[in-house]
């Protein structure tokens, strides 16, 4: 692989949000991207082509519905990571939320009559299946 250009040469917005994808699960879109950095749709577009402009990301298409999906090489995505360490699980927080939403957009637009069950309480924590033998 080519030399990278130094982080440390990037400005503050494009830096945060690299850090942010490279927490990512999978690859991004701009909707996802802008999801978990907290930035508005069209800064975080921008941003992103300009990253991949720069090569730090890699843009292919992901069809009609996603668009274009970004990915980072793993090098890059490791040393984005080390940039800000502390803000990988507010990302994936924000990036789990967004597609929970996406979801529950998606079952309103195709079930708009069927009742959505609340959410549980944030705070709850995972739950254990019930063991017959004790009940």
């Amino acid at each position: 692989m080519d030399a990278l250009p130094p982080f440390a040469e990037l400005p503050v917005d494009e830096e945060t949000l690299l850090a942010r994808l490279a927490y990512l699960p999978a690859a991004a879109d701009v909707p996802t991207a802008a999801a978990a950095a907290g930035v508005p749709p069209r800064l975080a577009h921008e941003l992103m082509r300009s990253l991949t402009g720069k090569g730090l990301l890699t843009a292919a298409p992901g069809g009609a519905v996603r668009g274009t999906l970004y990915t980072l090489h793993p090098d890059i995505a490791s040393q984005a990571r080390a940039l800000v360490p502390a803000i990988g699980p507010e990302t994936l927080g924000r990036y789990l939320d967004a597609l929970v939403d996406t979801a529950e957009q998606a079952s309103r637009l195709l079930t708009p009559n069927h009742r959505m069950s609340p959410r549980p309480p944030a705070d709850t924590g995972p739950t254990r299946p019930c063991d017959s033998s004790t009940a």
